[in-house]
């Protein structure tokens, strides 16, 4: 389906527009929060302080709403475009994972961190579930 912008009002094409904000800010989030080192320095922020003696299992285990989060605002944005709901989970979930596997690689340059592949699939958990959960409330 081609969508021309100039084919629609302008009230729609600023609504489709503006439902990438949420997508790229949420991933600004996600690259900050992987961007916090390992260690904690003496004059590290509060959330990193918090972060650093938050459990590494609970650590991996918030990858998964994590990414479920993405995908959902991904699923929201792509399904303004009148896509399938079929095509708009599997892009969802393609490009979140995309993005967790560019994410994993930038913490290897983060002092004190790692990319996981571990960590990967626990974001593909979490993209797989929100995509499945948004497939359904389109069914409905």
């Amino acid at each position: 389906m081609d969508h021309n912008p100039t084919k629609t009002n302008p009230a729609t094409a600023m609504k489709q527009y503006a439902a990438w904000l949420p997508v790229f800010g949420y991933m600004g989030m996600i690259f900050a929060l992987s961007s916090m080192p390992g260690q904690v320095a003496p004059d590290a922020s509060p959330l990193n302080r918090l972060m650093a003696w938050t459990p590494p299992q609970l650590q991996n285990s918030l990858h998964i709403p994590l990414y479920a989060g993405l995908a959902w605002l991904w699923c929201r944005a792509l399904s303004l475009r009148n896509y399938r709901p079929g095509r708009v989970a599997a892009t969802a979930v393609s490009l979140s994972i995309l993005y967790g596997a560019l994410d994993e690689w930038h913490q290897t340059f983060v002092p004190g961190r790692t990319g996981s592949l571990t960590d990967l699939m626990l974001d593909l958990i979490g993209a797989l579930l929100a995509a499945i959960h948004y497939s359904r409330y389109q069914r409905a």
